[in-house]
């Protein structure tokens, strides 16, 4: 019951009380004073029973009428308000999701997301444009490097899609003479690493080994390539101002999965960008659990494992 019948309940006995005396006793006194009443007061009483039977039926026509006019109105009303809710929910929830996107927006740009991939061939057909412009800093004289993280590179010297072939473009990294610097996997613990991947043991030792003598081949100096005692986390690729990130999942080859590139920004403090050249590339290339890779290759050479 809504508020508006509980209080029509409470007043409808009394407004029919009145309308239905009312009624009677003007009905009654016109009545009387035709048939009945033979006195002066006839007309009195007839002018007076004309006045009050009207009055009667009207309240009792009009509480009817309100009854029933404040019923629909009720009703209409009761309708309107879910109706009301749901456009000002939905109102909110558009002006919170706008809130909402604009705070995602503004998120991007505070940690330097620039572009994400499916998978790492596609970041690096993207990525190569970024590697150039580093060329062109170094052809011109201008602080440019070019910083690698990966297990044994594999998946970048093989890629040729499009635009991007990756053993080109590590020649014109090399002859730019651009700061290059690559770690790898150290390939005596690189099994590990294989038994996540499903690749038979000495695989990735292979691989390690074969590209070392590749780099060395086309020119990367000697220095320029280390070997960590453990598989990295992230395939990274870092310029000035670019990064190309590419995480190891377990038991699948990374070049196939998800890949981010990001942007150097303004405030280290939230940016992807910073987080990773600091931990991951930088702090990794002085670690003593690196070792230089020229080193494990003469070993190799030597007859060592």
């Amino acid at each position: 019951m809504t508020e508006y019948d509980d209080s029509m309940r409470k007043l409808s006995p009394l407004h029919q009380a009145v309308g239905a005396f009312l009624a009677i006793l003007g009905a009654l006194l016109v009545v009387l004073s035709v048939s009945v009443l033979q006195t002066d007061w006839s007309a009195i009483a007839r002018i007076v029973g004309e006045i009050v039977l009207p009055v009667g039926v009207a309240l009792l026509a009009s509480r009817l009428m309100v009854v029933r006019l404040g019923r629909e109105l009720s009703a209409r009303t009761l309708a309107s308000v879910p109706q009301a809710v749901e456009r000002d929910a939905s109102a909110n929830y558009e002006q919170q999701f706008d809130v909402g996107r604009a705070d995602q927006l503004e998120a991007v740009t505070t940690i330097g997301i620039e572009s994400l991939f499916q998978t790492r061939i596609d970041s690096l057909v993207y990525f190569g444009k970024h590697l150039d412009a580093e060329i062109q800093r170094s052809q011109i004289g201008s602080s440019a490097r070019v910083w690698i993280v990966c297990t044994s590179l594999k998946g970048f010297l093989e890629v040729s899609v499009g635009t991007f072939d990756g053993r080109v473009k590590m020649r014109e990294i090399v002859q730019s003479g651009c700061d290059l610097r690559i770690m790898m996997a150290n390939p005596e613990g690189a099994d590990i690493r294989a038994r996540q991947e499903n690749r038979t043991v000495g695989e990735i030792f292979n691989e390690v080994r074969d590209t070392v003598k590749e780099l060395r081949d086309i020119g990367v100096k000697r220095d320029a390539i280390r070997l960590y005692r453990g598989a990295p986390t992230v395939f990274t690729i870092a310029t000035t101002d670019y990064m190309l990130l590419n995480p190891y999942p377990f038991q699948r080859k990374a070049f196939r999965c998800f890949s981010i590139v990001v942007r150097r920004t303004d405030d280290p403090t939230y940016s992807i960008f910073h987080q990773y050249l600091g931990s991951h590339v930088e702090a990794i290339w002085h670690d003593p659990n690196t070792v230089a890779a020229a080193d494990v290759v003469e070993s190799w050479s030597s007859g060592g494992t």
